[in-house]
């Protein structure tokens, strides 16, 4: 049975074959509905250098590249205080335990990073909001919560129809990284406005709704007591969400002092958009881009 697809992401060197693409005619599937013109897009990756693009392409404009790895670029984002609560020293402790586990899950991010982190820095937001996905889904994008939460930023359904993410047949936006990121980043955004500028109680509203945190404020503000996030009656969940996020910054600012290695990754774009004019079966996709179905599948969930 073929598989059509709208949308592809495609590992680093395959620049050269994806770029093929857009001057083929593509085959369509006659049995297949027709989609919305506007998702017939697949996004291919930057090759490691410029070198690995045919001569007789154009370097794509999208190409983009910076000093340095990723990790330094985060840490000059941070915009968290950097001071260890007890509760987020005790997240410390267990990642410390589990290096080499939290170090899989940052590597599984790294065809994302870079992205999500160029459009929280385009927005001026804390670049601690770029490890949210490792708190939410490990950054696997085909995880999908056993209450319905779906793609590395757990998008609820109702909440994907609220920040405008398409769902339907062909395309869960939930699971499409630029749209759920740029939804993640606007929902984000508003809660911290909502919640008068304060970070920790937006990133609550996020993981338990903003309901739940009003009514936790209300309940507060009745028995005279602090209406920070650290003193709400909130679920358990929620009051280890955010520790872990402040863990997990404190990591990435100074692994050695908590000697942890973080995975090697570079400050360098891994995807482009490529016009594909159509339905594309993705085995085909494969062969020109010359990678892996499992590859194709993994960058487009």
């Amino acid at each position: 049975m073929m598989t059509l697809i709208h949308r592809l992401w495609l590992p680093a060197l395959a620049m050269m074959s994806s770029a093929l693409v857009t001057h083929l005619q593509l085959s369509r599937d006659p049995h297949a509905i027709e989609y919305d013109r506007a998702w017939d897009t697949w996004v291919a990756p930057v090759p490691s250098r410029p070198e690995h693009i045919a001569p007789d392409l154009p370097l794509p404009q999208t190409l983009a590249r910076e000093e340095g790895d990723i990790w330094k670029r985060l840490r000059t984002g941070f915009q968290f205080p950097s001071q260890l609560t007890p509760s987020a020293q005790v997240h410390v402790d267990n990642f410390r335990s589990h290096s080499h586990h939290i170090a899989a899950i940052l590597q599984r991010g790294e065809p994302y990073l870079f992205y999500i982190l160029g459009r929280i820095e385009a927005r001026g937001l804390p670049a601690e909001l770029a490890l949210l996905p490792v708190i939410e889904s490990a950054f696997d994008p085909f995880v999908r919560s056993p209450a319905g939460a779906a793609g590395i930023w757990q998008f609820m359904p109702a909440t994907a129809k609220q920040v405008g993410l398409r769902r339907d047949w062909w395309v869960d936006g939930r699971q499409d990284i630029v749209a759920a990121t740029e939804a993640a980043l606007d929902y984000l955004s508003e809660l911290q406005q909502r919640f008068d500028g304060d970070w920790l109680l937006a990133l609550s509203a996020y993981n338990a709704g903003s309901a739940r945190v009003n009514k936790a404020i209300r309940l507060n503000q009745s028995q005279g007591k602090p209406v920070d996030f650290w003193h709400l009656p909130l679920p358990k969940e929620t009051r280890n969400y955010v520790p872990k996020l402040i863990a997990l910054r404190a990591i990435i600012a100074n692994p050695e002092a908590h000697n942890i290695e973080l995975p090697a990754m570079a400050n360098s774009r891994y995807f482009a958009a490529v016009e594909t004019g159509g339905q594309l079966d993705l085995k085909v996709a494969a062969q020109l881009a010359g990678t892996s179905m499992e590859e194709l599948r993994r960058l487009n969930p």
